[in-house]
């Protein structure tokens, strides 16, 4: 049935009958050769669909290239003459217009004015857009208005009038006429201008007296060509300010020199020349300091010849006041120096004399000495010094005598200090602590000898008294340590006697220790040693055999029994090590056995492995490694055939999880590397038609030629890719439109800024905003129509400052005019007006 459906519906043009034939054929189980003709059938309608559908489209679209492609399409898909004829038509009637569009550009660039007038009328009958034949309008009308402006341009300079000649170079600046149409008139009006601002110029630096502005503003005027004997005023004044600055160098060269009679001639000349008062003052100021200093330096060589401290303080104080220079107060200086010297060191000997102490005392007589003092003035301070040194030796002597507690050193202090003549009182702790000593060293005398004795009861005896006359416990220490060791040796004795009898490890082991401590001669201990020796060997054969048996070792159980029969251990002792052991050695059998089924992951043999290890009695865990290997072979298995059979059918889900089960099987690179490919493959396809769909569907021309081009290298057929082919066309036949009204657009702004119209420039900002154009590109129209409020705002002020008349009011005009950029011309009569307040 499902055939017979797909025969009867194979030259249908109906796409759904076509979808539902094929659906109910894939239903039936038919193979895809069976409903290939039939697919085709489809595809073929499905295309003139489209093509159908993009000429209705492209008809009410200005866009020809969309048009004629549409028109090629739908004849390649044979399409009848009644489909395709409303598109031809449109494409007669856009065509037209594109001419139309092309003639009316090129009059406008042109600038011909005629041709401009034959391409509206052309464009108009074409049934152009309103705002294109707008804007050749407007060109047409700049170009007449330019034309009538020349005319009245060339009439000014004929009558060479100033004021005519001003408004006609403005109304030729204002329609956009270039620099060289009114380079002459310009050049007139500014010869004229530049006259009247000479004049005022060197009116303002005569009255200002300015020596560099008038010699500029004289120079500014011959150059405008004004006579010479309008200039003789300007060079009297000259020369009158060119006297008076020389007599102002001549004050200032003085007042460098700092010399009196110049000084005193330059200021007489400075008055001469008639320089005002203020201008004398500094010169004056300086003749007044020399003539200070002169007299300063007389004072100061008084004082020096004087030698005395307030005539020479009070000169120096004068003489820096005055400004002398260091060098020439440095001699007052020194002797001021050495007169203060010498009275501060009579001073600091006699403040020393009465105080008696050594350094003080001893600073002093230096002091004085380098101060220059006389040998008679230094004679009573050298023997009072001599005398406190004696005495500070002796007490130096006893203090450290006492310090060493030394019995010969105290002795010896004791007589020097009597030598010295020092009291008695000073001399009593010295003998107290003598005789102290000589009591300690008898004691040590009696500690020394019961060392060497080393018997337990002279040493006792000794210490005793030594601790009585005061000895340090530091020097006890040794007789006590010998004590103490004889005191042990005696009980390690008896320790050793008491463990050998009893042979407990715990007790030989303490006795050797206690005997070792005591430091006994080896041959006392050496008995309890080899017992212990013994002992400890069984204790630790034991031990190991019952960590063997806990660690169930084949290696540890067999040294443990090794050990314990060479110790001597008896046979029951032995007898369940042994036991373990050949337990132990059938289940270390059949780990290797396991350990070698996994190292090669042989399916047979991991199980016969296996069934061994679980007659061993093998714990569960050590089984895991092995039943792991062998799951994740069988699982490779089973993932290989699934890796084939999805590779031969190419189906992406089933592609997808065989590579997912092959990887988490733990199967090679190279096992899935065909599936990987054919999977890689499939899913370019299907995101290259998700690519395209998206770019369709966003219709933006990079992401249609980016996914376009995805699809090609991912192998889809042409077909897929015709539709967004399309529509890639489409949109860059509308970008090729707005660029060209973008472009018709960029005219307008150009016009505009060159008219300077400030209507036509807010229109044509507006209008090229509204289309998209970018901000770099209304640069120049924006600053001209800023340019052009500015001028008005400044003619504005203006007009209000030559109403108001006052200079405040006309100087911001001036500054406003000149900032704005306002021509000389428009300025004149503030400026003029602005001289004559």
């Amino acid at each position: 049935t499902a055939r017979l459906r797909l025969e009867d519906v194979a030259g249908s043009s109906c796409i759904a009958t076509l979808r539902a034939a094929i659906a109910e054929g894939e239903l039936a189980g038919l193979l895809p050769e069976e409903l290939a003709f039939v697919e085709a059938a489809l595809r073929r309608e499905e295309q003139r669909e489209a093509a159908r559908a993009a000429l209705r489209d492209a008809v009410g679209k200005p866009e020809v290239q969309l048009l004629r492609k549409a028109l090629q399409e739908g004849r390649f898909l044979g399409l009848s003459d009644e489909e395709l004829a409303e598109a031809e038509a449109a494409l007669r009637v856009q065509e037209r217009k594109a001419a139309a569009q092309k003639a009316l550009q090129r009059a406008i660039r042109d600038q011909d004015i005629e041709a401009m007038r034959a391409s509206l009328v052309e464009g108009e009958a074409a049934g152009l857009p309103a705002e294109e034949l707008r804007a050749a309008e407007v060109a047409l009308g700049i170009e007449e208005r330019r034309a009538a402006v020349r005319r009245v341009l060339e009439g000014a300079l004929s009558s060479r009038k100033l004021p005519e000649m001003v408004a006609a170079i403005e109304e030729a600046r204002s329609v956009g006429l270039s620099d060289e149409e009114v380079a002459h008139a310009g050049a007139v009006l500014c010869e004229e201008v530049r006259k009247g601002m000479a004049r005022t110029g060197l009116e303002e630096a005569a009255s200002s007296r300015d020596m560099a502005g008038l010699q500029a503003a004289l120079s500014a005027a011959r150059a405008a060509g004004i006579a010479e004997e309008d200039l003789a005023d300007a060079e009297a004044v000259l020369q009158e300010e060119r006297r008076k600055v020389a007599a102002r160098c001549g004050l200032e060269d003085a007042a460098a020199t700092r010399e009196i009679d110049a000084l005193r001639a330059a200021i007489e000349e400075a008055r001469v020349a008639g320089l005002m008062a203020e201008e004398l003052t500094a010169a004056c100021t300086v003749l007044a300091e020399e003539e200070r200093r002169a007299a300063a330096r007389l004072s100061l060589e008084a004082a020096v010849g004087a030698r005395g401290i307030e005539a020479l303080v009070g000169a120096i104080e004068e003489a820096t006041a005055a400004g002398v220079p260091a060098d020439e107060l440095a001699r007052a200086t020194d002797v001021l120096c050495e007169v203060q010297q010498k009275a501060r060191a009579r001073a600091a000997l006699q403040s020393a004399q009465r105080l008696r102490e050594i350094p003080g005392l001893k600073e002093a007589l230096e002091e004085a000495a380098a101060a220059g003092l006389s040998a008679e003035e230094l004679a009573d301070p050298r023997a009072l010094l001599a005398d406190l040194e004696r005495k500070a030796a002796a007490r130096a002597q006893l203090e450290e005598a006492r310090g060493g507690r030394g019995i010969l050193a105290l002795r010896s202090a004791i007589e020097a200090a009597r030598a010295a003549g020092l009291p008695s009182e000073e001399l009593s702790a010295a003998r107290a602590l003598l005789l102290e000593e000589e009591r300690k060293a008898a004691a040590r005398k009696r500690l020394k000898a019961a060392e060497s004795a080393r018997g337990v009861a002279e040493l006792r005896v000794a210490i005793k008294k030594a601790r009585g006359v005061g000895i340090p416990s530091e020097e006890l220490a040794a007789a006590e340590a010998i004590l103490a060791d004889e005191e042990q040796k005696v009980a390690a004795r008896s320790s050793l006697e008491e463990a050998v009898a009893s042979r407990e490890p715990a007790a030989l082991r303490a006795a050797v220790i206690q005997a070792r401590g005591a430091c006994l001669a080896p041959e006392e201990f050496a008995a309890a040693q080899e017992a212990l020796c013994e002992e400890e060997k069984k204790a630790d054969a034991r031990s190991r055999l019952v960590e063997a048996m806990a660690f169930r070792g084949v290696a540890s159980l067999e040294a443990a029994v090794r050990d314990g029969r060479k110790v001597g251990l008896a046979a029951p002792e032995l007898a369940p090590a042994e036991a373990v052991l050949l337990e132990e050695q059938r289940k270390e059998s059949a780990r290797w056995g396991l350990e070698e089924a996994v190292a090669s992951r042989a399916v047979y043999q991991l199980r016969e492995a296996l069934s061994e290890a679980r007659e061993a009695s093998l714990q569960p865990e050590e089984l895991v490694a092995a039943e792991t290997v062998l799951a994740e072979e069988e699982r490779k298995s089973a993932a290989r055939l699934s890796v084939a059979f999805a590779v031969g059918c190419r189906v992406l889900d089933d592609l997808r999880a065989a590579v997912e089960e092959g990887r988490a099987a733990g199967l090679a690179d190279e096992e899935l590397a065909d599936a990987e490919k054919a999977l890689q493959e499939e899913e370019r396809k299907v995101a290259a038609r998700r690519s395209l769909e998206d770019a369709v569907a966003r219709r933006g021309i990079p992401s249609l030629k980016v996914a376009i081009e995805e699809g090609k290298a991912a192998g889809l057929p042409e077909e897929e890719l015709r539709s967004a082919e399309a529509v890639l066309e489409e949109e860059e036949d509308k970008a090729a439109a707005l660029e060209k009204r973008r472009g018709v657009m960029r005219q307008e702004l150009e016009h505009a800024a060159l008219i300077r119209d400030v209507a036509a420039m807010e229109a044509a900002i507006k209008e090229a905003t509204e289309m998209g154009l970018k901000a770099r590109e209304l640069t120049m129209c924006k600053k001209a129509l800023n340019e052009e409020w500015q001028k008005r705002a400044a003619r504005a002020v203006a007009e209000k400052a030559l109403q108001s008349r006052t200079p405040a009011d006309l100087k911001m005009a001036l500054a406003r005019g000149k900032a704005a950029g306002l021509e000389a011309h428009e300025l004149f009569q503030v400026e003029s007006l602005l001289e004559s307040t």
